[in-house]
This record gives C-alpha cells, structure tokens and sequence, in this order.
C-alpha cells in the first residue's frame, strides 16, 4: 500500500457544494473524491501541457479549506506536474486541476498565458504595421488601389484582429483572474 501524505487547500464556496452534494450522492468520503478525480485525470492524461492555473490571490469569493491524503505516486506526479506547468506548490497544482475538473472553461497555466500575452502583442503589433503601411501607400501614391475595395479588406481584417485580441484578453484576464 502506497504512503499517502496530508495537504490542505481551500474551495471556493461553490466547489465546497459540489464536493459536498458528491459526497451525500456517492456516500463517499471527499478525500475519495478528490482522489479519484486527481487518479481519473492522471489516467486520460499522459502529458500535462493542457492544464491551466485558475486561483486568484486577490478574489475576495469565501473560501473552504479542505484537507486530503495522497498516495506517494500521487504526491510525485503532482509535484513532477507542479513544476512542468509553473506552479511553485503541489497545493496549487492539486487546486488547479481539481478546479479545471470542476468547470466548463478551459483555465491555462502560467507558461500559457504568458504565451498569449505575447501572441496578443504580437496581434496589435501587426494591426498598427497594417494601418501605417496603407497610410503611406495612400499618402505617397505609390500603387494605384481601388480605395473601396481595400476599405472593405481592412475593415474585415481589423474586426478579426479585434475579436481575436478581446479574446485572448479575456483569456488572459479569466486565468489570471483564478491564479
């Protein structure tokens, strides 16, 4: 049988009820819970890459701390996960995917969020390159352009860009917003 070590985390009032309302349906204790959720996750998934970071420090949500035991094995693949996505604790790794299990959105680590922080720079880098060269091109006479037609074209591309950038926005804002 496999060593099994004691942690403590805290719920949000609303993940303590779905536990809570688990626990009453299963008659099963929430360290089982919160176990085989952890031991179901570790099973569909070979890599880790996926996970995201969902606990804010400044969300002012009540809060529940919970205590649970993990296997070694458990313990291990946890801290081995910790340290592959950016997280600096086993705790926050266990509350990080336990929370990801629990919520439809899809939360991203701090690696990833960083990733779309630059890939949204990026995005308004491009838009602001786009306007400047249609400025000069139309300030320099430079290509005889049908005005109308290239009016349209760039409406459509800064609307994606827009959306695309509001988007990652809110992807980045909803992620750290749980880290």
């Amino acid at each position: 049988m496999s060593k099994k070590s004691e942690y403590h985390i805290r719920l949000e009032n609303e993940n303590n009820n779905f536990i809570s309302s688990l626990k009453h349906e299963t008659n099963s204790s929430i360290n089982i819970i919160i176990n085989t959720i952890i031991s179901n996750y570790m099973r569909q998934h070979t890599h880790t890459n996926s996970i995201a970071s969902i606990y804010n420090k400044n969300n002012t949500k009540e809060v529940k701390e919970i205590r649970l035991k993990l296997s070694i094995d458990e313990y291990e693949f946890l801290k081995r996960s910790a340290d592959m996505n950016g997280h600096n604790s086993v705790t926050k790794e266990a509350k990080f995917r336990l929370l990801n299990t629990l919520h439809n959105e899809k939360f991203y680590t701090a690696k990833e969020t960083q990733l779309f922080i630059e890939l949204r720079t990026e995005i308004n880098i491009l838009g602001r390159n786009i306007n400047q060269l249609l400025r000069y091109i139309q300030s320099k006479n430079i290509l005889r352009i049908d005005t109308q037609n290239i009016s349209k074209t760039m409406n459509t591309i800064y609307k994606k860009i827009d959306d695309l950038a509001k988007e990652l926005e809110e992807i980045i804002l909803r992620t750290n917003g749980r880290i």
